[in-house]
């Protein structure tokens, strides 16, 4: 799945500070990079402005970073980004009314900016708290065995959470084409 993110607007949701420093931008951008690495996503990383007249693109693993220029705006070019990618698995991340408002016109899903945030998040803190349960395993003998030691860190059942679980829905109660579309974008995330 293709992650097209308006980049400024999901910072600016997130962090409420007038200006966005550099190293905010940065920690942004690795978090991304690397919950797309998890997740198998591409991602589309947008930003308003950058130091050129006209569009420039950095390719990173997973993701490519964009700074439109100062002759369009990130709106502009996630516009034609997805007119241009239209057969993609695209959703889009902004809250900005009138980009998602297009992106439905031309059938593309967009998820809020505070949402992703959130998935977001919680990935990192999942990838937290598996780190920290693998460093934790308890060795019953004082003999060291580098292959059995590798093979109990990775036999750790992870807890289930029933909250993770969704009720299931009676036939009377089945959502819109459109919320079963946004369900599924979800479920990738």
């Amino acid at each position: 799945m293709y992650l097209i993110i308006d980049a400024y607007n999901v910072l600016k949701q997130v962090i409420p500070v007038l200006e966005i420093s550099q190293q905010q931008r940065e920690r942004f951008i690795n978090a991304i990079i690397s919950y797309a690495k998890r997740k198998g996503h591409y991602a589309v990383i947008v930003f308003d402005g950058g130091a050129n007249i006209w569009p420039s693109t950095e390719q990173k693993r997973h993701c490519s970073i964009t700074y439109s220029g100062s002759k369009m705006s990130a709106d502009d070019y996630i516009q034609r980004y997805i007119s241009e990618g239209k057969n993609k698995d695209i959703l889009l991340v902004s809250t900005d009314r009138a980009l998602t408002s297009w992106a439905k016109h031309h059938n593309i899903v967009s998820i809020d900016a505070i949402d992703f945030y959130g998935f977001l998040q919680a990935d990192t803190a999942k990838k937290e708290t598996k780190r920290k349960r693998y460093e934790h395993v308890i060795k019953t003998t004082t003999e060291s065995d580098q292959f059995i030691d590798e093979l109990m860190s990775e036999s750790i059942v992870p807890e289930k959470n029933e909250e993770s679980y969704p009720m299931r829905r009676s036939r009377a109660q089945k959502e819109s084409k459109q919320e079963r579309k946004i369900l599924q974008k979800i479920r990738k995330l």
